[in-house]
């Protein structure tokens, strides 16, 4: 048969093992052994094809998730802008001020403590330099040892007041439920970070199983069956060398087919496999809104009082 591969018969003692050898039925040994290396590969393949699937649906879902996280943020640092974090701030350092002068010069406790105790008591707005918060402390008792001048009181100062402290409560209420917004996004970006970290998606466990399908598939299934169909008596010739002969026959074009078929396929999902990549621009941007001082100015002073107050009590 052309493009049979056929050994050349031994001589001397081996003889016998030759005539054996022989008298084996080779096509079904070669045709049963494609069918369960075929299994095996059915299992890898469906395996892959399952998890690539699966892996894809999870990876769309958190890059969605991911972008939305991000109009989020981006949304929380315009709206932050918005709001009046300066004169909010200053108004309510300005009355706390006069407060600590009041208390101290009326003989009161504030007059002898220090200036983080008196700053820790009365929760001075954060979103002013603990410093510089502590200087002005220190200025404001310093003034109260002094004599007392007259200020012009009355019922007009009063009333501006009085309408100045309800401006005073609504700002702050609204600045409020913006901190709280932005400590929960960061929280929640943080989250998400975390579960996207060294993309869990991209498995290196299907590349491996899409590997070891494509080597089963050719060592197991085509390189057999190249061998078939054989006449009765022939014994092949079971080495590499002898795959390539049959090539440019008709058999091997008939093999040739679903071979480039299954590689094609298999190519694909290493590409997919591969894609499963969340993009960098993505997570530098996420990275930055992981934390709530990244999300306006007024929050990055409001963090650093924090960690200054944190390392006064410690």
């Amino acid at each position: 048969m052309e493009g049979a591969r056929v050994a050349p018969p031994p001589v001397g003692r081996r003889r016998r093992e030759y005539a054996k050898r022989r008298d084996m039925d080779w096509n079904w040994f070669f045709s049963s052994v494609a069918q369960s290396f075929a299994a095996l590969v059915g299992i890898f393949a469906a395996f892959v094809i399952t998890k690539v699937v699966s892996n894809q649906s999870d990876y769309t879902g958190k890059l969605a998730r991911g972008r939305e996280l991000a109009a989020r943020s981006q949304e929380l640092v315009e709206r932050l802008k918005g709001r009046s974090f300066k004169w909010y701030s200053d108004r309510e350092l300005e009355s706390l001020l006069d407060t600590v002068e009041s208390q101290a010069r009326g003989g009161r406790d504030d007059g002898e403590a220090s200036p983080s105790a008196i700053y820790r008591k009365y929760q001075f707005p954060m979103f002013v330099p603990r410093s510089k918060v502590l200087s002005q402390i220190e200025l404001r008792l310093a003034i109260a040892k002094e004599p007392e001048r007259p200020g012009p009181y009355g019922i007009d100062r009063f009333m501006v007041k009085a309408n100045l402290s309800r401006q005073l409560e609504a700002e702050g209420e609204k600045i409020d439920e913006l901190v709280i917004e932005a400590r929960h996004a960061s929280r929640v970006v943080a989250q998400w970070l975390a579960d996207v970290e060294g993309d869990p998606e991209k498995s290196p466990l299907i590349r491996f199983s899409i590997w070891a399908a494509l080597l089963l598939f050719y060592g197991g299934v085509i390189y057999p069956l190249s061998f078939l169909p054989l006449k009765i008596g022939e014994i092949p010739e079971i080495s590499l060398a002898g795959f390539w002969p049959t090539l440019p026959s008709l058999r091997g074009g008939l093999l040739a087919f679903p071979a480039a078929l299954f590689t094609g396929i298999c190519a694909v999902f290493l590409k997919i496999n591969a894609g499963l990549r969340y993009p960098g621009a993505l997570l530098g941007e996420l990275g930055r809104f992981a934390f709530v001082e990244n999300y306006s100015p007024y929050l990055k002073i409001m963090a650093e009082n924090e960690r200054e107050e944190s390392r006064d009590l410690t």
